[in-house]
């Protein structure tokens, strides 16, 4: 039957150019026409805020972060995936998607219900200069070793790291890789925003200052200016052989060929510890081996479909589509950064044999192997850190960005006392919200920080 076309809204992001060539042969193949909007990456959710606002109804779909996924949930601003899959069937129509690592299929989940479909999966690794450490990944397997390593090796021209620490540029996340280990493990895999009976904030707990403390120390090693930097700038930096170490996100990889060290730069997951400490106890627990929890990353892009669209359906085999596209994984990621959240999405062979398409665009054999395995063991980790996916996370998020910002920014910083302004500021977030919704939501996103 002829369906009306869809208006897909999507951010200005690298894969933009694969999601119109998979949309224009959609459209071939199904007859269904998708008009796209292309919006800067944070102006999206503003977009469809406001849409749903003044109910003009613009969009029928949108492809948006994991981590915003709460607050369309919680004023049925967009429908359940599981039911309009459920409707297909009902209608003859036979919707399947790619089966993703569970961690990242979690984060596409409320209350056990898929809300999101397939897309892009993201998580941040540890980049850094092995011809210039003579070590393999093995001997940084914990933070304080990568700590003395970058105190150790640094020198007047090249820096011990490189972050990006800007307001505004998600250098909280740098904070959370940090936290991963120090705080979640298998006797604590979810307590670390909030107090699970109080709900107050768990960001002024001594763990917490003391994950920050190590932070400041890991920072104090790259250059001050980097407390003002954007993702891009810190990469730069790192990528022009300024640094030893930088923490960044999977998609970032697309552009090491264009380094002129790119032979030198080795991938690997985030370290560990062999502790860590929970929050809400203060109890300190200690591992026989090493702490690795995963670190799905929450700001990994999915498909919704919004409760006003002309026709859910379409909207669905629409995003159908762009998953099962995705799910190539090699054409896609090679060129565009996207990570799809599939096993073996790089598709190295048995024998660790890279595809050609990688070592045609300038990478190193080694490199697709390492990112590969990097990619596997955080994806595939037995429990994940807990994201932060409830309404108002965005808000909660830019309280955490300005104090680390304080923090690295003025050496000596009186850390408690900053987190403490902090937890404040969580506070009147979450009584704006209302703290009981607030607590609600979050027990029924945490399903991914259960073992998997």
């Amino acid at each position: 039957a002829d369906r009306p076309p869809v208006a897909l809204l999507i951010p200005d992001l690298a894969f933009r150019g694969e999601v119109r060539a998979a949309l224009q042969s959609f459209g071939n193949e199904s007859g269904i026409s998708v008009s796209v909007t292309v919006m800067p990456a944070e102006s999206v959710l503003f977009a469809l805020r406001e849409d749903a606002r003044t109910a003009s109804s613009r969009f029928d779909a949108a492809l948006i972060p994991m981590w915003a996924l709460g607050e369309f949930i919680v004023d049925d601003l967009i429908v359940p995936i599981d039911a309009l899959i459920a409707e297909a069937g009902s209608s003859s129509l036979t919707v399947e998607m790619p089966v993703e690592f569970p961690a990242i299929a979690a984060l596409r989940r409320f209350n056990d219900v898929a809300y999101a479909t397939p897309f892009d999966a993201s998580a941040l690794l540890l980049y850094y200069r092995s011809d210039l450490m003579g070590t393999e990944p093995a001997s940084i397997a914990t933070w304080d070793a990568l700590i003395q390593t970058a105190h150790d090796l640094r020198t007047p021209s090249i820096d011990g790291v490189s972050l990006n620490l800007g307001v505004g540029s998600n250098g909280y996340a740098n904070v959370l890789a940090l936290l991963n280990s120090s705080i979640v493990g298998p006797l604590n895999p979810r307590n670390v925003w909030f107090h699970p009976e109080s709900f107050r904030p768990l960001i002024d707990s001594e763990p917490f200052i003391e994950t920050l403390s190590t932070f400041a120390t890991l920072a104090a090693l790259g250059v001050l200016d980097q407390a003002n930097w954007t993702s891009a700038e810190s990469w730069r930096h790192f990528l022009a052989g300024n640094a030893l170490f930088t923490i960044a996100p999977v998609d970032f990889v697309r552009l090491i060929p264009a380094s002129n060290i790119a032979e030198s730069i080795s991938i690997a997951p985030l370290p560990g510890s062999t502790s860590y400490s929970d929050p809400v106890t203060g109890e300190s627990h200690t591992i026989e081996t090493l702490n690795t929890p995963g670190n799905a990353f929450g700001s990994n892009w999915g498909g919704i479909v919004r409760s006003s669209a002309r026709d859910p359906l379409a909207s669905l085999l629409m995003l159908q589509s762009l998953a099962a596209a995705s799910d190539r994984g090699l054409d896609w990621s090679v060129s565009s950064g996207l990570v799809p959240g599939q096993p073996n999405m790089l598709q190295i062979t048995d024998d660790g044999t890279a595809p050609a398409p990688y070592l045609e665009l300038g990478f190193a054999p080694h490199q697709p192997r390492q990112l590969s395995k990097a990619i596997e063991s955080t994806f595939a980790a037995p429990f994940q850190f807990p994201h932060l996916r409830i309404p108002g996370t965005a808000d909660y998020h830019a309280i955490l960005d300005s104090a680390i910002h304080d923090v690295v920014s003025r050496p000596g910083a009186d850390v408690a006392a900053v987190m403490a302004e902090a937890a404040s500021s969580f506070d009147a977030v979450t009584d704006l919200l209302g703290r009981e919704r607030q607590r609600t939501m979050l027990d029924q996103s945490l399903t991914h920080s259960t073992a998997v």
